[in-house]
């Protein structure tokens, strides 16, 4: 990228992996810059006598081959050298609601960067420590070299100045009605575009995260259950079969964020509401109807969404299969799971009967969450006549024949709208 303006003549270059993962940006300059540049012209190359060499190594930050920043969750770590031995000093972001950073503190609590931001992420005054660090507005990197100014976002760059980015979004198509320019679909406060390529509600994000931090703390807990268990030469089969499927639990939640065709949204119903998801006709848009107060059933839909992230489930493909795992992600977080069952009869899925209340089922090993559990699970209904019924829960025979449900066909797309 060559610039050359009134105050600067220079040219970045940028080195990216086949991923798109930046890797190095090298910065040159004329140091004796001094004349108003003739609109139009070109850089003069041969004068451009300074250099700065950044490179990136995953959470490493080398400039000019020197270590010196450690990118971690919730700040950074500064690198100096004393003698030779690397010193390192934490510090961290103080964020809101967008993942703004509006103030950055050391260890000992001394605030060294103090942003402010206009909704679409230019600063005003007043700030302090504007070049200590260059994570800002949205935690992204601003690169101001010879008066750029601009975000990078990964995909492409972002004017803060004009709310707009630099280039056309790569998935255009998907939002044919707004500008392909247009950052987080003109409204700043509500969304926010982690890649560049795709608005989110930041809500919604925060919420995945919190949940991904959760899982991470019981998993955490587990770990040591599993010690203890071990010491005293107990059965921990249980205890790595919860932890294996929280761990995919963690990457439904990250699955639905890397899903650049979709976009998922969590609806809380409260505790009276039914946990569903629901697919909006014409649009990429799904919604999980979702209990917030029970995380077991926020798991549970949370799985079919890393399902269709992955392509594993779709509008119109759904079995048995689906819903053991949806079940067992379930349990594995809460660690108990109790649902009225009746035994399944050979006739239609709705059956008379006269007991007061199903009986109910009590899962203590994640193993029980197989094919007759999930065929068992029921609840009480009454009939056209005022007799008590076993309605069935699964398969849902609206929609789905039993081949069908055995993994031997597909369903439709109406059934999400149930559970």
């Amino acid at each position: 990228m060559d610039i050359k303006s009134p105050i600067a003549e220079g040219r970045n270059e940028y080195v990216y992996a086949a991923s798109g993962v930046k890797l190095k940006t090298v910065q040159k300059w004329n140091s004796n810059f001094s004349i108003v540049p003739v609109i139009g012209s070109a850089v003069n190359t041969t004068v451009l006598d300074m250099a700065k060499t950044t490179d990136y190594a995953g959470n490493k930050i080398y400039e000019n081959g020197t270590l010196k920043k450690v990118l971690v969750d919730g700040g950074y770590l500064e690198v100096t050298q004393v003698n030779n031995v690397n010193q390192y000093v934490y510090h961290y972001y103080l964020t809101d609601h967008l993942g703004n950073n509006r103030h950055v503190a050391n260890a000992g609590g001394t605030v060294i960067q103090m942003t402010h931001y206009y909704p679409f992420g230019m600063h005003f005054a007043p700030g302090t420590g504007g070049d200590s660090q260059p994570y800002k507005y949205n935690g992204k990197e601003l690169h101001q070299t010879h008066g750029l100014n601009l975000y990078d976002y990964s995909a492409r760059y972002y004017e803060s100045a004009v709310g707009r980015f630099t280039s056309v979004d790569p998935l255009a198509e998907l939002y044919y009605s707004i500008s392909p320019y247009t950052y987080c679909n003109n409204n700043p406060i509500k969304f926010i575009d982690p890649s560049g390529m795709k608005y989110a509600n930041a809500s919604d994000s925060a919420y995945a995260y919190n949940n991904m931090f959760d899982l991470l703390g019981q998993i955490v807990c587990l770990l040591m259950q599993r010690s203890n268990l071990k010491q005293n030469n107990q059965d921990i089969g249980n205890i790595d079969d919860r932890i294996s499927e929280m761990n995919k639990s963690i990457n439904d939640f990250a699955d639905m964020g890397n899903d650049l065709l979709k976009t998922y949204t969590f609806n809380d119903v409260g505790e009276m509401g039914t946990p569903r998801i629901l697919f909006s006709d014409n649009s990429n848009l799904i919604t999980l109807d979702v209990i917030k107060s029970d995380i077991g059933t926020v798991m549970h839909e949370s799985r079919h969404d890393g399902q269709i992230a992955r392509r594993e489930l779709w509008e119109d493909n759904y079995y048995e299969g689906h819903e053991i795992s949806a079940y067992r992600a379930q349990y594995a977080y809460m660690g108990r799971l109790s649902i009225n069952t009746a035994p399944r009869l050979e006739m239609e899925n709705i059956v008379f009967f006269s007991l007061g209340s199903l009986p109910i089922t009590n899962i203590t090993n994640i193993n029980q969450i197989n094919r007759s559990f999930i065929n068992s699970i029921a609840e009480k209904g009454t009939n056209s006549l005022g007799t008590n019924s076993i309605n069935y829960i699964y398969p849902p025979t609206q929609n789905i024949s039993s081949l069908q449900w055995n993994g031997i066909g597909f369903s439709k797309k109406s059934y999400f709208k149930r559970r």
